[in-house]
């Protein structure tokens, strides 16, 4: 659970609350069996924010040319379709389990790696655009302080 500073509040939280954005800072905090990893990043450390999305094409060709032999194979009656439709949908089936949807959050001295698979694009830019919005309105509380 995390402990709030003095004049801090949550800003947002993700689902099963593993990522908090607070009025000063952007915590992760991961526990699983036998681990527990804890990341906090004070806003006006923020160097950036980036998204990063990544999929082995590769996967998806070869399914595609998969399907292609099947339909052939299938057009000439031939015992093969079977078994080369069934390799099309193991190369799609896998395609998809390995995309990858990451925002990273850097400071200088380290990086905060956030999987967000599943979360649309308007959401993940969503996000981004809170970090730097709840990052811009500390910036301009501590310079009124000084």
């Amino acid at each position: 659970m995390l402990t709030l500073f003095p004049g801090e509040s949550i800003v947002t939280q993700s689902n099963g609350g593993i990522i908090t954005l607070t009025t000063h800072r952007i915590c992760k905090q991961e526990k699983e069996w036998g681990r527990s990893y804890n990341q906090d990043i004070m806003l006006e450390h923020i160097t950036s924010c980036e998204e990063r999305a990544s999929s082995n094409v590769l996967l998806l060709v070869l399914s595609f040319i998969a399907f292609l032999f099947a339909i052939i194979a299938g057009m000439n009656r031939s015992n093969d379709f079977t078994s080369a439709f069934a390799i099309g949908i193991v190369l799609l089936v896998v395609y998809f389990l390995t995309r990858k949807k990451q925002i990273t959050i850097g400071s200088p001295s380290t990086k905060m790696h956030i999987n967000v698979v599943g979360m649309s694009g308007a959401s993940i830019t969503g996000f981004i655009d809170k970090v730097q919005q709840t990052k811009n309105n500390r910036i301009v509380e501590l310079n009124k302080r000084a």
